[in-house]
């Protein structure tokens, strides 16, 4: 971890998680939410005919937009930091990350 870098050291605080893996026994953890803070929608936005969830995460100023399978599923407005880090993380689920993008919005 660099020195001073306080997103690194603190990310929770810093910026924004979201949740990728369904806990059905809290809304606020759900697939789509900004996690712990703002339920997404509506739960379980499967794939259609199986196979790899997509989604897309579009973040302007401080309008956070979340996309699951072409599904708008939580829009929330932030007030943290807008530089730092992403990251990607596999809490103990059968994760994987496949095609992962980064591009400036027009």
């Amino acid at each position: 971890m660099p020195d001073g870098d306080s997103a690194v050291a603190d990310p929770q605080t810093k910026g924004y998680q979201v949740s990728i893996l369904d806990r059905v026994d809290e809304a606020r953890f759900r697939t789509g939410s900004i996690d712990g803070i703002d339920p997404a929608d509506f739960l379980n936005a499967k794939p259609v005919g199986g196979g790899y969830n997509k989604v897309r995460i579009e973040v302007r100023g401080q309008e956070y937009r979340i996309y699951w399978n072409d599904q708008l599923v939580n829009t929330y407005t932030g007030d943290r930091e807008l530089a730092g880090h992403i990251g990607l993380e596999n809490n103990g689920g059968g994760i994987r990350f496949k095609n992962i993008r980064i591009a400036p919005l027009k």
